[in-house]
């Protein structure tokens, strides 16, 4: 049910390291992956148990898996996934994702 309505594209960009002046690089994991962005403002706790505020919410498939700190790109807009949560309906068998992100500077 949900699949129909991943309507939107976005490219996932992974962590893999720091370069010599202590910036984060990423790299790309994979593109043009289907999904539903939602703008507004969620209240979530992290692994770490921090309360934290965000502003966008990302519905993507259960693969490629998606790690916190990873970048998420929506046409010229990138987002930093700040908490990955596991989503599947109530009596469908397909698996999704739901990232939580707040926008990147």
């Amino acid at each position: 049910m949900l699949g129909s309505y991943l309507t939107q594209k976005i490219d996932i960009k992974s962590l893999t390291g720091s370069d010599e002046y202590g910036e984060p690089e990423y790299t790309s994991l994979q593109t043009n992956v289907d999904c539903r962005i939602e703008k507004g403002r969620f209240v979530i706790i992290t692994a770490d148990e921090r309360k934290v505020t965000a502003s966008i919410r990302i519905f993507i498939p259960a693969t490629p898996v998606v790690q916190p700190q990873y970048r998420v790109k929506y046409g010229s807009e990138e987002f930093e996934v700040i908490a990955v949560n596991p989503f599947r309906q109530l009596g469908a068998s397909d698996e999704y994702q739901t990232l939580i992100c707040e926008e990147s500077d």
